[in-house]
């Protein structure tokens, strides 16, 4: 029982400050957040234009001579010396990084929501990918997750006070917390690719040892031992897959099958 509330009360701790909305115009009351970061990237969203998107690596803004000249290069190549082995530039950044700048291109496509003849230096990202992110930090069960903790676990609310909690749960489902954490990769993956262009592949550390070394005393059963490393590996590819189906619940892959997120237990 210890551990199970320990659990729980632990991660309500955890989720909940990642949601802190700071009060307006209170610096001294500021947080950490994901809520902050997206009602700054909203209020600051005129610098974050599709050339200083695309070019921040310093890639070229215009990619299509870069991309022409190479596959004339290539071409020049094959016709001189067709069984040679060829390398294709592909700079992932600097002046010669057509390929790259290309995907971003692309990628501000889905956040301004222009199409790609329509481009202009000065296009910035639009509304509705700020809503999205809000749409999906508000979605259950993380307000369930914030009542309780004001109401239960941070402050001892009384009955009245309670009873004016919508939807207060007196605990949480494992689904749920799976939920919730899915709801929290989807948004930290995608503001991690648009301000840095870096997608992570795990939200999950690295054992650097055995995790499993002496839980068989107090704990668990030696012949449980390979179950539970099966679990682990499926525990560990669930929550992978969630980076990237996370970052495609705001800006759909048009191309992949559509994979059905971790839902919230009731």
């Amino acid at each position: 029982m210890m551990l199970d509330r320990g659990y729980l009360a632990g991660q309500v701790i955890a989720i909940t400050r990642l949601l802190e909305k700071p009060p307006a115009n209170q610096p001294k009351k500021a947080v950490i957040s994901l809520p902050r970061i997206v009602d700054e990237m909203r209020a600051a969203r005129e610098l974050i234009t599709r050339e200083n998107f695309v070019c921040r690596d310093a890639l070229p803004y215009d990619y299509e001579a870069l991309q022409a000249g190479e596959l004339e290069r290539l071409a020049a190549e094959m016709a001189a010396n067709p069984n040679k082995a060829r390398r294709v530039n592909l700079s992932l950044s600097g002046p010669e990084g057509f390929d790259q700048a290309r995907m971003e291109h692309e990628l501000f496509d889905q956040l301004s929501g222009v199409a790609p003849e329509d481009r202009a230096r000065g296009d910035l990202i639009g509304e509705a990918f700020f809503d999205r992110l809000d749409e999906l930090l508000a979605s259950t069960p993380l307000p369930e997750i914030k009542a309780l903790r004001n109401k239960s676990i941070a402050h001892a609310a009384d009955a009245f006070s309670r009873s004016q909690a919508a939807g207060l749960r007196s605990g949480l489902t494992i689904h749920d917390l799976d939920r919730a954490h899915y709801l929290l990769f989807a948004v930290f993956q995608t503001l991690s690719v648009v301000l840095f262009g870096l997608s992570r592949a795990s939200p999950v550390p690295i054992p650097q040892h055995n995790m499993f070394e002496h839980l068989t005393e107090p704990f668990l059963a030696e012949k449980r031992l390979e179950a539970m490393r099966g679990f682990w590996d499926k525990h560990i590819g669930e929550r992978e897959g969630w980076m990237n189906d996370g970052f495609h619940e705001v800006l759909p892959d048009k191309k992949a099958a559509k994979k059905a997120p971790p839902e919230g237990g009731a």
